[in-house]
């Protein structure tokens, strides 16, 4: 049901910026250059991977910041009678990884997402405005 009614937001704000205004403004035409010029650049891994690391150091900073704390009693005990360093550096190391490059897949993919929608729009306004000439 919820992505019913998501994909239904989805296609009504379509309907308005593709149907109803087509035309592009200059912000959008800005990005719309840019993301022709640059999204072959920004979709290699390297590029993907080293941007959203701050975010992946952040939520690992957290995390340890928790289990430093102590708020947690029998977590902590747990935690220091049971595991390493090595398999807590580990585990930080993989949760930063994984949130640095998928947070930055996610980013490119709504920016081409993005790219494809204004693409469509402006096609629109170019025919309608062939169509009043």
């Amino acid at each position: 049901m919820r992505t019913q009614y998501k994909l239904l937001q989805y296609v009504s704000l379509i309907i308005v910026d593709v149907w109803i205004d087509p035309m592009l403004t200059k912000q959008e035409e800005a990005f719309l250059n840019y993301w022709e010029q640059n999204r072959e650049r920004e979709k290699s891994v390297v590029r993907q991977f080293f941007p959203g690391l701050p975010i992946g150091f952040a939520i690992a900073a957290a995390i340890l910041l928790v289990l430093d704390s102590g708020w947690y009693e029998r977590a902590n005990i747990v935690a220091q009678s049971e595991s390493s360093p090595v398999i807590i550096f580990i585990g930080v190391f993989a949760i930063v990884a994984f949130t640095g490059f998928f947070y930055k897949k996610y980013r490119w993919e709504m920016n081409e997402q993005t790219y494809q929608e204004l693409k469509l729009k402006g096609r629109k306004d170019k025919q309608g405005t062939e169509a009043n000439e």
